[in-house]
């Protein structure tokens, strides 16, 4: 399985997209929206930009994603960002942690 499968974006007048284009490789395995024919799968053509809609299921490997669009009000995504935040500050630290313990201990003299 490719760890970039494709991209998910929002763009103010279509609203939220998928498309495998732009990226520096296909995926291995492709990213099927919709159905594609024998020969874009054979030949890993991407998957063109295709609004993404409520309900729908998109296919990889071993998982599926399905759309749920939600409204949220202004303190709802400020705690939802606030989340992702201390996500990402926690894998960061993790990860300069990881580094410094596999570097070689530093000689005393």
């Amino acid at each position: 399985m490719s760890a970039d499968h494709c991209s998910i974006f929002y763009d103010r007048r279509k609203g939220w997209a998928i498309t495998e284009k732009g990226k520096d490789k296909p995926s291995s395995n492709g990213t099927y929206i919709f159905l594609k024919s024998l020969r874009q799968m054979q030949d890993h053509m991407p998957s063109d930009l295709i609004p993404l809609h409520e309900g729908m299921v998109l296919s990889f490997v071993n998982y599926e994603v399905r759309i749920k669009f939600e409204s949220k009000n202004h303190d709802e995504k400020s705690v939802i960002q606030k989340q992702a935040d201390d996500f990402f500050k926690t894998r960061e630290n993790q990860f300069e942690l990881s580094k410094q313990m596999s570097q070689p201990p530093q000689s005393l003299g």
